[in-house]
């Protein structure tokens, strides 16, 4: 063998580097690229976004819902809401949200991984036929890594409210007819009545 490759050193190279040419076109095209991957665990998060301002009983209701469709599933082995807020802390990429009372968070635990597969697709089909249109409900599975609410975001900074939703607006609708990006959405949009308390410091002084 080491006689071999001494007599034939140039047939040995040429077939090395065609070998790394060839290794490195497949991983360049047939391996997926991510740089931190999808979890094998088997639960699947459905999370309830209702127009600001809404009570905690009308995102209730769509919690209900939901429920009732996972509940009729066989995939589904345990199944647990939280209303008005995230769930707590379970894995190390999952980051509990803030109370909300037009917040909630499902999550719905497969038989397997075949199972929770299962799960989301249906919620997605029944979620993208409009059975949900009283909020915006999205389905997702754990991620290893820093926990990442959005994949895709943009901050508009200003200091005229106006002026930012409308330019927000804009950028929406620039989002939307990209057809790589599903469910382009403002954060800060809806607006609800909301009452100060102003105290006159004088006339407390003046009592006192």
């Amino acid at each position: 063998m080491i006689t071999a490759c001494v007599q034939y050193r140039k047939t040995v190279v040429f077939i090395t580097v065609g070998l790394l040419a060839i290794s490195a076109f497949g991983m360049a095209t047939q391996v997926q690229k991510q740089f931190f991957p999808s979890s094998d665990r088997p639960e699947v998060l459905i999370s309830v976004y209702a127009p600001q301002g809404s009570a905690i009983a009308t995102t209730d209701q769509s919690v209900r819902r939901l429920e009732a469709i996972l509940m009729d599933m066989p995939e589904v082995k345990s199944l647990s809401a939280y209303i008005g807020a995230g769930a707590p802390r379970f894995f190390v990429s999952a980051n509990p949200e803030q109370p909300d009372p037009a917040f909630a968070k499902l999550i719905a635990i497969g038989q397997d991984v075949e199972g929770r597969d299962r799960i989301i697709s249906v919620l997605e089909a029944r979620i993208a036929a409009g059975e949900f249109p009283e909020a915006r409900v999205r389905v997702t599975r754990l991620l290893y890594g820093p926990p990442v609410v959005w994949p895709v975001s943009f901050r508009v900074l200003g200091p005229e409210a106006d002026q930012l939703r409308e330019i927000a607006h804009q950028i929406r609708t620039l989002m939307t007819g990209h057809a790589n990006i599903v469910m382009p959405h403002l954060e800060w949009d809806e607006r609800v009545p909301t009452l100060y308390l102003d105290m006159d410091r004088k006339t407390w002084v003046g009592w006192a």
